[in-house]
């Protein structure tokens, strides 16, 4: 995993990243004045500012489109956008590669910065082929001081002379404005024109309220006199409280009088009409209340002049009644001397009053009318005036830049570009050495994470936690050969001789002991174990008898060439039937008793009854050890079977074969079945770094058809095997 990352991070890094070559050229701005510089000068910013406008004239498309426009520029691989790697190349094959125009290319390529608190402008560039980048920075120079010169002597020009006619043309606007405004303070008589509308609507409005208060007295003194009869001289009619009621005198006079007799009792509305005094303070107080009630209505509480009116209210109202009083004190003390045509006479004198005063009110408004139409002209004359003469304060600094520009900003100097013989900051090997440390820790990290996530038990301390067992030993995998080879390897033999002292010191050296041999899985090397175990202890001097009860899948009797019938199955199925034990010639003391005919579906229950039981018993009488090889703990209940009726159990797990969960289950079915654990083999290379024996089951458990047994004149040698 390591040189696979590491070969492609690398092999990308030094395919994809194009090296680039940069070369940098200085434009010296120096001003006219050397004050700037060091700061003691207010035009500081604006040379500054003319600074910063020559960098960006280097980026207009003028200047660029005169470098554009040279020949030598038009020859370069970077103007014709020619692949500056394999994967460019290979996307141009392909037609997948679509370069942007040289003027995008160069706006992004070309840098022109403005390094603060010098008076330098820095002009850079990088392009994948040497050379390229110098001769572009000098064109651009060359073009940029072309532009410079051409500009400074036609453009500015034109546009300062425009400048100063629009400041000329503001100057005659502003003075025609204040001509007029101050022709209309004249007319007005005052500078503040929001005072002088304020005051003539209060005077139109206290006009407007003397009117009509007198043209009411005059409809009461009308109505008075038509109710006199002509021959008889003027006497009250009605109550007092009611013809005061009529005149607007209000309660001041229904307080002071109460009704008299016709022939007695003057008139109120005579005594209330016909006086001066009284129609002068009547006037005043209803020119009060309308301003009162104008203003709630208008302002609400908050109007500050709100109390002042309402104090001159009350005391309007005040002095009304008081006098009102003094004129019902004169009338109780006789009749009025007045006759009918003095009451005429003195309507009729209302009546001119009151003309005078309407054409007075008419002649008020109209003048009110031009007052508030001069005063708007004014208001509006101002705000045009405040806003010419900001435009042209605003022009008049424009153009005291651009003269400062050209007075201040001074000296331009270019010096040609420079250019490094090597790239500019070349990252490949920086990258290339993180690129093998990153290679290095994701290899690491996958293996870890392999080893963590493997399901499957990849050495002895994987099992030996989990089982909770003895440790009986290894039994390391033989090279390839044919699958059923008994010839044990040297280390094979080492390996059974340490299981075998393990499991008889675990037996503690009894005799008559039954042992199963069994796996979690198939293809885990049980059988295999159980072959070199058995002949281990047979060599060590022991009598040991080994049982092929694995009978779905046979292989005891293909491994030592012997009849595979009759066998367990047969005993099982008929207590009288000949013993298949067989001894093995060339080690004395191992006897093997195969598994017999093929089981069908009727046999299932042939090891669960007592004969599987008495068999062991006669078998533990007869020899020191027996060695049942089983079938696998999960998907069959046969070694769960055998497992509680045997002194014992080898549980076998190979390498990288057997998986986690697939052991516990089988420790736990073992458990239940009420099975005893001697101890664990583990089969793989573990220490002793060998190649895998290639042993493994080769199909799956069933039942299915087995072929008949050969005949016995075809029997192997009789040497090599011999019945008991």
């Amino acid at each position: 995993m390591f040189v696979l990352v590491a070969a492609l991070a690398v092999g990308g890094i030094w395919v994809l990243i194009v090296p680039r070559y940069k070369a940098t050229a200085i434009i010296e701005v120096s001003p006219v004045i050397p004050q700037l510089l060091a700061g003691k000068s207010d035009m500081v910013p604006l040379y500054e500012s003319y600074r910063g406008s020559q960098a960006d004239f280097i980026a207009n498309p003028v200047v660029l489109n005169g470098l554009l426009d040279d020949a030598k520029v038009r020859q370069t691989r970077w103007y014709r956008a020619a692949p500056a790697s394999p994967l460019e190349a290979l996307l141009d094959r392909l037609h997948l590669r679509s370069p942007s125009p040289p003027m995008d290319r160069l706006s992004e390529d070309l840098k022109a910065e403005v390094p603060r608190g010098k008076q330098l402008i820095v002009v850079s560039m990088t392009t994948p082929t040497p050379g390229e980048a110098k001769l572009i920075v000098n064109r651009v120079l060359e073009s940029y001081v072309r532009f410079t010169n051409e500009r400074a002597s036609t453009s500015e020009n034109e546009l300062m002379g425009k400048l100063r006619k629009e400041i000329g043309d503001r100057e005659i606007e502003l003075k025609g404005l204040e001509d007029t405004a101050a022709q209309l303070r004249q007319q007005l008589g005052t500078g503040a024109p929001e005072e002088l509308v304020r005051e003539r609507a209060l005077g139109l409005l206290r006009l407007e309220a003397t009117v009509n208060s007198l043209r009411t007295d005059v409809e009461v003194a009308r109505r008075t006199l038509e109710s006199v009869p002509r021959n008889e001289p003027q006497a009250a009619t009605q109550p007092v409280a009611e013809v005061a009621s009529d005149s607007g005198a209000g309660d001041v006079v229904a307080t002071s009088q109460s009704a008299a007799p016709a022939s007695t009792q003057p008139s109120a509305a005579a005594r209330y009409v016909f006086d001066a005094r009284w129609q002068q303070l009547n006037d005043r107080v209803t020119a009060v209340l309308r301003e009162v009630e104008r203003r709630e209505a208008r302002f609400g509480e908050s109007d500050p002049r709100l109390a002042d009116l309402r104090r001159e209210r009350d005391d309007a109202e005040a002095e009304l009644r008081a006098w009102g009083a003094q004129l019902d004190q004169v009338g109780t003390r006789g009749p009025i001397n007045s006759s009918s045509g003095a009451l005429r006479e003195s309507v009729q004198q209302m009546t001119v009053r009151l003309d005078l005063l309407t054409r007075q009110l008419d002649e008020e408004r109209q003048a009110a009318k031009s007052v508030f139409t001069d005063a708007e002209r004014l208001g509006q004359k101002t705000a045009a005036r405040d806003k010419t003469q900001e435009m042209r304060q605003q022009l008049e600094r424009r153009l005291e830049e651009m003269r400062m520009n050209r007075e201040v900003a001074g000296l331009v100097r270019t010096f040609p570009a420079i250019e490094p013989a090597e790239p500019d900051n070349d990252k490949r090997w920086k990258l290339t050495a993180a690129a093998l440390v990153g290679a290095l820790a994701v290899s690491v990290g996958l293996a870890f994470l392999r080893i963590k996530l493997s399901p499957t038990v990849d050495q002895v301390l994987e099992i030996s936690a989990p089982v909770q067992g003895v440790f009986l030993g290894y039994l390391p995998l033989r090279r390839p050969g044919p699958a059923l080879a008994l010839g044990p390897s040297p280390a094979q033999t080492e390996s059974v001789r340490m299981v075998r002292t393990a499991l008889l010191n675990r037996l503690n050296g009894a005799r008559g002991v039954t042992v199963q041999i069994t796996s979690a899985t198939i293809g885990s090397g049980k059988s295999t174990l159980a072959v070199l175990l058995a002949r281990s202890l047979a060599q060590g001097g022991l009598r040991v008898l080994l049982v092929d009860t694995d009978m779905r899948c046979p292989t005891l009797a293909e491994r030592f060439a012997i009849q595979p019938v009759p066998g367990l199955r047969d005993l099982l199925a008929d207590r009288d039937a000949t013993p298949g034990i067989q001894r093995i010639a060339g080690t004395p003391g191992l006897s093997v008793l195969p598994s017999g005919s093929l089981a069908c579906h009727e046999d299932r229950e042939l090891m669960a009854n007592g004969a599987f039981a008495a068999l062991l018993g006669k078998w533990r009488g007869e020899y020191d050890m027996v060695v049942l090889d089983s079938a696998p703990l999960l998907g069959l209940a046969d070694a769960a079977i055998v497992a509680g009726r045997v002194d014992g159990t080898v549980l076998v797990v190979r390498e990288r074969h057997c998986r986690r969960e697939a052991v516990l289950e089988a420790l736990a079915m073992l458990g239940a079945a009420g099975g005893k654990l001697l101890g664990t083999v583990f089969v793989g290379l573990g220490r002793f770094g060998s190649y895998g024996y290639g042993y493994a089951y080769g199909r799956g458990y069933g039942y299915e058809s087995r072929p008949e047994p050969a005949p016995a004149d075809s029997a192997p040698d009789s040497d090599a095997v011999r019945p008991v």
